[in-house]
């Protein structure tokens, strides 16, 4: 944004002038407008069961579930741009991964899953990240809603302001909040 006023003066008293004053121009640099989604799915947009097992989750059995990132780009490039989250000890990391750019990583030690992107450009418009991670309850879960990952954080650089973006999303639980089934 460019912030400046501007005055016209046509005259003071019986003085009759045509006079324009204008400010200094401030520019106020705002970061991006970087959207992320995060969500747990067994199904697809389409319906389509992308995860196995019952649902809901029974005691004794494995039931696979998605956790999806999803990026939408922005009105400035992007660079350093990481999402992380840490699944809890009853979650299973399967192994299954899916992205549309970037690296998708899991820590066995930290339980931590990270997706790093150097760079994403205006304009590309939405990526995502998917991969597949297993429950399998105990009767300690009978009834409950299980956490499948603790609130994932995102963090980046808009390169265009040189300033940090920081946006904190929601705990994962088998709800399946945004599930569409």
């Amino acid at each position: 944004f460019v912030n400046f006023v501007k005055a016209q003066i046509s005259g003071f008293g019986e003085l009759e002038t045509d006079l324009e004053v204008n400010s200094n121009r401030i520019t106020s640099l705002i970061n991006s407008d970087l959207s992320w989604y995060a969500s747990a799915r067994y199904y697809n947009d389409d319906d389509t069961a992308i995860g196995t097992g019952p649902m809901p989750p029974q005691v004794g059995r494995a039931t696979t579930i998605h956790i999806i990132w999803r990026l939408t780009s922005s009105s400035h490039e992007i660079n350093a741009l990481k999402v992380s989250g840490k699944l809890p000890a009853i979650v299973e990391w399967t192994g299954k991964t899916r992205t549309d750019a970037g690296n998708l990583n899991y820590d066995t030690t930290s339980r931590e899953v990270t997706w790093t992107l150097d760079e994403l450009n205006k304009g590309v418009g939405t990526i995502e990240a998917d991969f597949e991670i297993s429950i399998t309850p105990t009767f300690d879960e009978l009834n409950k809603i299980i956490l499948l990952m603790q609130g994932a954080e995102l963090t980046a650089l808009d390169k265009d302001t040189n300033g940090k973006i920081e946006l904190d999303g929601k705990p994962l639980t088998s709800d399946l909040e945004d599930d569409p089934v």
